[in-house]
C-alpha cells in the first residue's frame, strides 16, 4: 500500500470517534504491533435455551452458545509452541483445515464457529481468513502489514457440510485459532441465545486510562437476564504494548487470553460477544483487563439473550458462504456508484441481497455479522458503521493511527431498511465481508435521503501543472518567503494567501517565468477561449479548467491579484507572468516586465484517479 500525504487543511482526527484531538500520548507515525498474544483471543459467552414453542424459523437460523475458549489450531513450530494445538491438517503452506465439529466440546448440530483468529507477520503485506472447508471466496478476516508482529480479529464462519473451516493465507504465515462460540441450528422460537439490537449504540465507558489493572464496566441499559453483551472495545493513546481481556464481572481469575493486542502509540478496536455478570449493585456488567497502560472505550450495539426471556424466532443469526458486499477499490464499484474512494468525513452504503444466496427478504433482516476494513486511509481517524440513512453516533468501528493504514475488524452491526452505511472521517477504500444475518425487523430511516458528501479537502503539494497549448507542464510550489527559489527552477509558483486547489470558490493564482529560465510560460499568449488546463495531485486527484478570459495588467501585485479575482465564475486559476524581459521590451503587446499576462481558467470537474482493481 503506497501512502497518501495527508491533507494540509485536515486537523489531526482522534481515532476513536469521540476522543478529543489533543491527548495526552501522541499517536505513532510508523508502528509495529509486537506479537503479543495472551492466549486465545477473546471471551465470548451466553446460555442457549430452546423452548418447547414450535414457531417456524428461517430455514438455517441459528442461536448462540458460548464455547471455551479452547485452541483449536496453533501452527507455530518453535518453543514454547512445539506441541501446542496441533489437531488440524495442513493443506499446503498456506492453507489449513479445522475439524469444528467434531470436537467434544462442540455440539453436533452447530452450524457456525466464532473463532478468534492471530496471525503473526512472516515478511510479507497480506491477509489471512477463515471460511467453510472448500470455499475459495475472496474474503479477509485479518490484514498484515509491513512491520507488524501478530494481529488479531475476531470471526464469524458457516461450517462446511462436514463441520470444518479452512484458514488461508496469502502468504505462508503462522495462525493462532481459537475458538470462542457456536451458532447451534435452531427448528423453533428460543429463549436464550438470540441478538436484540439496541435502539442505538450505547458508550459505557468514555477515556478512562487503566494499566495492569481490572476495570468494571457497568451496562444498565440492558435486561438484567441478558447472558452476553455485543461490544466493540477500544483503545488509544497506548504507552506500552499489550492487550484487553473482558470477561463477566465476578470471575474470579481473568484467563490467560486476549480480545484485542496494541502496540505502543497505537489506537485499535475490536469486535466481542462477552459474558455478562453483575457489580456490587446488581447492575449487569463486564470486566476490562489492561496488560498495558493505554485509554480504554467500550461501545455496546446489542445483547444476547438469556433463559428468562420469552421464546421469540426474532434475532437468530443465519449464516451465509462469505460474501464480500462492498469494496470501493474495484472499477465495478466505481461504476456502480460513480466514486472511487470515500474521502474525509465521506459515507457509502450498500444494500444486502434478497431471497438469494441464503439471504431472506430484506424486511426479515435486523443486523449483519461482518468484516469490516479500511484500506491505505488518507489521514487519522476512524471508520463508524451503521444502517443506513439513521442517525449516527459518535462511535468507531475501526480505528486509524497512521496514513496508508489498512486495518480490519469484526462489526455486528444493525441494518436499517436501507442497508449498512460507512462513515470514514479518516478517507480511504472500505471492504465489507458478510458472514451471515439476522432475523428481524429492519430499522426505520431517519433521514429521507442519504448523506451529502462534503468537498474532498484540498490537495497537498506539490501540483503537476498542464496546459496543451502552452506545451507546459511543470511543478507548482510554495515558498512562503520569496517566488524566486520555485520560478527560477523552471517550476510555478503558488501566490501566497491565494486558492488552493480542492478548496471550492476560491482563486487560485500561480506565477511563472515567460522568457526567461526555461521560458515555462512562453507561449502562454496564444490561449483561446475553452483551451485546457489540467492540474493532477499528489493525493491521486486531477482537476480540468477551461480558459475564460486575459488581462494585461501593472506589476502591482494588487493590480494582478484583481484581474484574477474579477472573473466570477466559481473556482477558478490564473496564471500570470511578466510580458517581456529587461531587455526586450516590444516581446509583446506592453512589452517588459513592467506588466503581466493574467490568463484565468474555470474549474470543469475533477476526479479521483487512484487505480482501481478489475473486478
Amino acid at each position: 500500500m503506497s501512502n497518501r500525504p495527508t491533507s494540509p487543511n485536515l486537523t489531526r482526527v482522534a481515532a476513536v470517534a469521540g476522543l478529543a484531538d489533543t491527548v495526552d500520548s501522541p499517536l505513532a507515525m510508523s508502528l509495529g504491533r509486537r506479537a503479543f498474544i495472551a492466549g486465545a483471543a477473546g471471551v465470548v459467552a451466553a446460555t442457549a435455551a430452546s423452548s418447547s414453542t414450535h414457531a417456524a424459523v428461517h430455514a438455517g437460523a441459528s442461536y448462540y452458545q458460548p464455547v471455551g475458549p479452547v485452541r483449536v489450531a496453533d501452527t507455530r513450530r518453535y518453543p514454547p509452541y512445539t506441541n501446542v494445538a496441533k489437531n488440524f491438517q495442513r493443506l499446503s503452506d498456506r492453507v489449513i483445515r479445522i475439524d469444528i465439529r467434531g470436537r467434544s466440546d462442540v455440539p453436533n448440530d452447530a452450524v457456525a464457529v466464532v473463532v478468534t483468529i492471530a496471525a503473526i507477520y512472516g515478511g510479507q503485506a497480506g491477509w489471512v481468513h477463515a471460511v467453510p472447508a472448500g470455499n475459495t471466496s475472496i474474503v479477509a478476516n485479518v490484514n498484515l502489514e509491513a512491520g507488524d508482529g501478530a494481529v488479531a480479529n475476531m470471526a464469524t464462519v458457516r461450517l462446511a457440510v462436514n463441520g470444518k473451516i479452512d484458514v488461508r493465507g496469502s502468504s505462508p504465515y503462522d495462525v493462532i485459532v481459537d475458538v470462542v462460540g457456536v451458532y447451534r441450528s435452531a427448528t423453533s422460537a428460543v429463549r436464550a441465545g438470540r441478538t436484540v439490537f439496541l435502539p442505538k449504540t450505547r458508550r459505557a465507558l468514555d477515556n478512562v486510562r487503566v494499566s495492569k489493572r481490572r476495570q468494571t464496566v457497568p451496562i444498565s441499559f440492558v435486561p438484567k437476564g441478558a447472558e452476553a453483551v455485543i461490544v466493540n472495545l477500544a483503545v488509544a493513546g497506548a504507552r506500552s504494548p499489550g492487550f484487553l481481556t473482558a470477561v463477566a464481572t465476578g470471575t474470579p481469575k481473568i484467563p490467560v487470553v486476549s480480545n484485542l493486542n496494541y502496540s505502543t502509540g497505537e489506537d485499535r478496536s475490536a469486535g466481542s460477544i462477552v459474558k455478562l455478570g453483575a457489580d456490587r449493585n446488581g447492575t449487569p456488567s463486564i470486566d476490562v483487563y489492561s496488560e498495558g497502560d493505554v485509554r480504554m472505550y467500550v461501545d455496546v450495539t446489542g445483547y444476547i439473550t438469556g433463559v428468562s426471556d420469552t421464546p421469540s424466532d426474532q434475532g437468530l443469526f443465519v449464516p451465509v458462504n462469505p460474501y464480500r458486499a462492498i469494496d470501493t477499490r474495484l472499477k465495478t464499484e466505481v461504476a456502480r456508484t460513480g466514486k472511487s474512494r470515500l474521502w474525509p468525513r465521506w459515507s457509502r452504503a450498500f444494500e444486502l441481497p434478497q431471497n438469494t444466496l441464503g439471504f431472506g427478504a430484506r424486511s426479515q433482516m435486523s443486523g449483519v455479522a461482518m468484516n469490516v476494513a479500511l484500506v491505505a486511509a488518507m489521514n487519522y481517524g476512524y471508520v463508524t458503521v451503521l444502517g443506513a440513512q439513521t442517525t449516527r453516533e459518535l462511535v468507531s468501528n475501526l480505528n486509524v493511527t497512521r496514513i496508508g493504514h489498512t486495518v480490519s475488524n469484526h462489526v455486528i452491526s444493525r441494518a436499517s431498511t436501507k442497508g449498512i452505511e460507512m462513515y470514514a472521517v479518516c478517507g480511504g477504500d472500505v471492504v465489507a465481508d458478510i458472514a451471515g444475518w439476522y432475523t428481524g425487523a429492519p430499522q426505520a430511516i431517519t433521514k429521507s435521503n442519504p448523506p451529502a458528501d462534503p468537498p474532498a479537502p484540498r490537495a497537498p503539494f506539490n501540483w503537476l501543472l498542464t496546459v496543451p497549448r502552452m506545451g507546459l507542464r511543470n511543478w507548482v510550489a510554495p515558498n512562503t518567503v520569496s517566488g524566486d527559489p520555485v520560478v527560477d527552477s523552471g517550476n510555478s509558483w503558488h501566490w501566497t494567501n491565494t486558492g488552493m486547489v480542492g478548496d471550492a470558490g476560491v482563486s487560485i493564482v500561480v506565477f511563472g517565468h515567460r522568457t526567461s529560465k526555461g521560458g515555462p510560460y512562453r507561449y502562454q499568449h496564444y490561449l483561446r477561449s475553452g483551451d485546457e488546463l489540467i492540474i493532477d495531485a499528489p493525493d491521486q486527484r486531477q482537476y480540468r479548467y477551461r480558459f475564460v478570459g486575459e488581462r494585461l495588467t501593472g506589476s502591482s501585485a494588487s493590480s494582478i491579484l484583481n484581474a484574477a479575482r474579477s472573473i466570477s465564475a466559481g473556482t477558478t486559476f490564473t496564471l500570470v507572468s511578466c510580458t517581456g524581459s529587461r531587455s526586450v521590451l516590444n516581446d509583446q503587446p506592453l512589452g517588459g516586465i513592467r506588466y503581466r499576462i493574467v490568463s484565468t481558467f474555470v474549474l470543469v470537474s475533477w476526479k479521483d484517479t487512484a487505480p482501481r482493481l478489475a473486478g
